[in-house]
């Protein structure tokens, strides 16, 4: 597991094209140690405002967010518990016209959400950089435990989210 001190670490991957086309999935599993506001996972474009986001409020809420230079975006709230370990996974379907995110903490849906416009980024060929434990804007450190994090390029189903689940449990 990475270990990132809520100050300075995070993992940082070189900007890259990342092969998305028009879905994909992120799956990762995290301990806080902390209960400030800080960012998990980023994916985006910094100068334009574009970003696959996954957040952690000050309490317990999970934020997972996408966020389009349009303006446009889509996004799901979910609790979960800071004193143990949790496995998170994001769906995001889409297009450049619309969008839905499936949201499933340790294992259960957090709901669905759709958007319309021109939200989703994941079918262009603009490079992105990748950040685990800092947003690619450069704020949020994370403090806490992180690991097995997963990046797919297509839609993973329940059965393939539950068996993700059953392996780190």
């Amino acid at each position: 597991a990475l270990q990132l001190d809520g100050v300075n670490d995070y993992v940082e991957v070189s900007s890259r094209q990342w092969g998305f086309s028009n879905t994909g999935t992120i799956s990762l599993w995290f301990l806080k140690s902390a209960s400030s506001a800080m960012t998990i996972f980023s994916l985006g474009r910094p100068t334009f405002n574009d970003e696959i986001l996954l957040d952690s409020n000050s309490a317990s809420g999970l934020i997972f967010y996408h966020h389009h230079s349009s303006g446009n975006h889509a996004q799901r709230h979910s609790p979960h518990d800071n004193s143990v370990w949790n496995h998170f996974v994001g769906v995001l379907e889409g297009g450049f016209t619309s969008e839905k995110i499936h949201f499933y903490l340790n294992s259960q849906s957090g709901g669905t959400y759709s958007t319309t416009g021109s939200a989703a980024m994941l079918s262009d060929t603009n490079s992105r950089k990748l950040r685990i434990g800092l947003r690619v804007f450069g704020s949020g450190h994370f403090n806490g435990l992180i690991d097995d994090v997963r990046i797919y390029d297509r839609a993973l189903n329940t059965g393939e989210i539950q068996a993700l689940y059953q392996l780190g449990n």
